[in-house]
């Protein structure tokens, strides 16, 4: 990955740059990419996006707006 961070042309006109990165595997690349949260946009292979897709909903009903459990502090 670094060596693509490394060889990444100029921003577009919105400030991106597009990178193709290699993967281990589809699941590795859902952890890598979520931690870079909204920083990073997927655009392929559509097996990649699916699966960030169902990750962030997976998440969104542990973090989304009503608790499961009440915190205890």
């Amino acid at each position: 990955m670094a060596q693509a961070v490394a060889a990444a042309g100029p921003c577009d006109r919105e400030g991106w740059h597009v990178l193709t990165i290699p993967i281990e595997s589809i699941e590795v690349a859902v952890g890598d990419l979520l931690r870079l949260g909204p920083e990073v946009e997927a655009l392929g292979p559509p097996e990649l996006r699916t699966a960030l897709r169902k990750a962030v909903k997976e998440l969104h009903a542990v973090y989304g707006a009503t608790s499961r459990r009440s915190a205890k502090g």
